[in-house]
Protein backbone atom coordinates (compact mmCIF):
# COMPACT_ATOMS: atom_id res chain seq x y z
CA UNK A 1 0.00 0.00 0.00
CA UNK A 2 1.54 3.48 -1.23
CA UNK A 3 1.50 5.88 1.95
CA UNK A 4 1.70 9.51 1.58
CA UNK A 5 2.46 12.29 4.33
CA UNK A 6 0.20 15.14 3.52
CA UNK A 7 -1.94 17.56 4.36
CA UNK A 8 -5.62 18.69 4.19
CA UNK A 9 -6.93 21.78 4.72
CA UNK A 10 -9.17 23.12 7.15
CA UNK A 11 -12.68 22.91 5.12
CA UNK A 12 -11.63 19.71 4.20
CA UNK A 13 -11.83 18.36 7.24
CA UNK A 14 -14.99 20.57 8.43
CA UNK A 15 -16.53 18.97 5.82
CA UNK A 16 -15.59 15.29 6.75
CA UNK A 17 -16.20 16.12 10.36
CA UNK A 18 -19.26 18.12 10.65
CA UNK A 19 -20.58 20.53 7.82
CA UNK A 20 -19.57 23.80 6.49
CA UNK A 21 -22.94 25.25 7.05
CA UNK A 22 -22.61 24.90 11.02
CA UNK A 23 -25.45 22.26 11.68
CA UNK A 24 -25.49 20.11 14.12
CA UNK A 25 -23.68 16.82 13.48
CA UNK A 26 -24.27 13.36 15.17
CA UNK A 27 -21.04 10.75 15.10
CA UNK A 28 -21.09 7.44 16.57
CA UNK A 29 -18.64 5.14 17.13
CA UNK A 30 -18.49 1.51 18.29
CA UNK A 31 -15.37 -0.74 18.74
CA UNK A 32 -13.12 -3.12 21.06
CA UNK A 33 -10.55 -2.13 23.18
CA UNK A 34 -7.58 -4.25 24.12
CA UNK A 35 -4.47 -4.60 26.14
CA UNK A 36 -1.26 -4.70 24.58
CA UNK A 37 1.65 -6.70 27.01
CA UNK A 38 4.80 -5.54 26.76
CA UNK A 39 6.06 -9.19 26.56
CA UNK A 40 4.95 -10.22 23.29
CA UNK A 41 1.63 -11.82 24.31
CA UNK A 42 -1.61 -11.72 22.51
CA UNK A 43 -3.33 -8.85 23.19
CA UNK A 44 -6.38 -9.08 25.47
CA UNK A 45 -9.82 -7.92 25.08
CA UNK A 46 -11.00 -5.99 27.84
CA UNK A 47 -14.05 -4.48 26.94
CA UNK A 48 -16.11 -2.97 24.07
CA UNK A 49 -17.05 0.50 23.62
CA UNK A 50 -19.90 2.93 22.05
CA UNK A 51 -19.44 6.71 22.26
CA UNK A 52 -21.68 9.35 20.64
CA UNK A 53 -20.45 13.07 19.36
CA UNK A 54 -22.47 15.87 19.18
CA UNK A 55 -20.96 18.20 17.04
CA UNK A 56 -20.59 21.24 14.85
CA UNK A 57 -18.19 22.88 13.03
CA UNK A 58 -18.40 27.25 13.48
CA UNK A 59 -16.84 30.21 11.03
CA UNK A 60 -15.62 33.07 12.62
CA UNK A 61 -17.12 35.12 9.32
CA UNK A 62 -14.49 37.79 10.13
CA UNK A 63 -11.16 35.40 10.43
CA UNK A 64 -12.57 32.93 8.45
CA UNK A 65 -11.11 30.43 11.78
CA UNK A 66 -13.09 26.94 12.17
CA UNK A 67 -13.92 25.73 15.38
CA UNK A 68 -15.05 22.45 16.51
CA UNK A 69 -17.48 22.46 19.51
CA UNK A 70 -18.56 19.36 20.48
CA UNK A 71 -20.20 17.46 23.80
CA UNK A 72 -19.93 13.02 23.60
CA UNK A 73 -20.12 10.37 25.59
CA UNK A 74 -18.35 6.72 25.63
CA UNK A 75 -19.62 3.39 27.32
CA UNK A 76 -17.71 0.79 28.10
CA UNK A 77 -19.49 -2.62 27.71
CA UNK A 78 -19.13 -5.90 28.79
CA UNK A 79 -17.77 -8.27 25.78
CA UNK A 80 -19.85 -10.64 26.51
CA UNK A 81 -23.32 -9.39 27.26
CA UNK A 82 -22.71 -6.41 26.01
CA UNK A 83 -24.09 -4.52 29.32
CA UNK A 84 -22.61 -1.03 30.51
CA UNK A 85 -19.96 -2.19 32.72
CA UNK A 86 -19.47 -0.78 36.35
CA UNK A 87 -16.09 -2.84 37.01
CA UNK A 88 -13.70 -4.63 34.97
CA UNK A 89 -10.64 -7.28 35.93
CA UNK A 90 -7.37 -6.22 34.82
CA UNK A 91 -5.69 -9.66 33.63
CA UNK A 92 -1.71 -8.29 34.68
CA UNK A 93 -2.39 -6.63 37.90
CA UNK A 94 -4.98 -8.93 39.30
CA UNK A 95 -7.35 -5.80 40.25
CA UNK A 96 -10.85 -5.95 39.50
CA UNK A 97 -11.40 -1.85 39.16
CA UNK A 98 -14.47 0.48 38.52
CA UNK A 99 -15.04 2.24 35.30
CA UNK A 100 -14.68 5.61 34.57
CA UNK A 101 -17.05 5.92 31.30
CA UNK A 102 -15.56 9.10 29.75
CA UNK A 103 -18.29 12.40 29.36
CA UNK A 104 -17.45 15.63 28.12
CA UNK A 105 -19.80 18.28 28.94
CA UNK A 106 -18.45 20.98 26.17
CA UNK A 107 -15.40 20.76 24.32
CA UNK A 108 -14.44 24.03 21.95
CA UNK A 109 -10.80 22.96 19.57
CA UNK A 110 -9.86 25.66 16.63
CA UNK A 111 -9.30 23.75 13.51
CA UNK A 112 -5.72 24.49 12.26
CA UNK A 113 -5.52 25.95 8.52
CA UNK A 114 -3.43 22.78 7.64
CA UNK A 115 -3.57 19.25 9.15
CA UNK A 116 -1.62 16.64 9.31
CA UNK A 117 -2.84 13.39 7.11
CA UNK A 118 -1.49 9.95 5.96
CA UNK A 119 -3.02 9.51 2.58
CA UNK A 120 -3.60 5.93 1.00
CA UNK A 121 -5.56 5.13 -2.19
CA UNK A 122 -8.47 3.94 -0.04
CA UNK A 123 -8.39 4.99 3.73
CA UNK A 124 -6.64 8.10 5.02
CA UNK A 125 -5.64 9.18 8.99
CA UNK A 126 -6.12 12.48 9.91
CA UNK A 127 -4.04 13.39 13.00
CA UNK A 128 -5.03 16.09 15.32
CA UNK A 129 -3.17 17.14 18.58
CA UNK A 130 -5.37 19.46 19.77
CA UNK A 131 -7.70 17.90 22.58
CA UNK A 132 -5.45 19.79 25.20
CA UNK A 133 -8.36 20.89 27.16
CA UNK A 134 -9.52 17.68 28.02
CA UNK A 135 -8.75 16.21 31.17
CA UNK A 136 -6.79 12.86 31.70
CA UNK A 137 -7.31 11.72 35.32
CA UNK A 138 -4.81 8.94 34.39
CA UNK A 139 -2.38 11.55 34.60
CA UNK A 140 -2.61 12.90 37.97
CA UNK A 141 -2.04 9.54 39.23
CA UNK A 142 1.31 7.97 39.63
CA UNK A 143 0.40 4.66 39.59
CA UNK A 144 -0.09 5.36 36.05
CA UNK A 145 2.95 7.40 35.20
CA UNK A 146 4.06 5.04 32.54
CA UNK A 147 1.37 5.61 30.63
CA UNK A 148 0.99 8.38 28.16
CA UNK A 149 -1.72 10.80 29.02
CA UNK A 150 -2.07 12.59 25.76
CA UNK A 151 -4.91 13.26 23.63
CA UNK A 152 -4.45 12.68 20.04
CA UNK A 153 -7.38 13.00 17.75
CA UNK A 154 -7.16 10.35 14.94
CA UNK A 155 -9.67 9.81 12.25
CA UNK A 156 -9.48 7.10 9.43
CA UNK A 157 -11.82 7.95 6.70
CA UNK A 158 -12.23 6.87 3.11
CA UNK A 159 -9.84 8.79 0.95
CA UNK A 160 -12.64 9.69 -1.27
CA UNK A 161 -14.02 12.00 0.61
CA UNK A 162 -11.36 14.40 0.57
CA UNK A 163 -12.79 15.18 -3.09
CA UNK A 164 -16.12 15.86 -2.04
Amino acid sequence: MSLTKSNISDVQFVKIRCNTDSETCYFEAMGTMYAHPLDGDEPVHLFDFLGVDISRCIQDKTTLQWTLVSRKITLYLDPETGEVLKQWYNPWSHETLNVMHRHYDYQEFPIPPQIKADIAPEISAVSLDFNWKIPNLLAENTKFADYSPENIFNLLIPTNLFSN
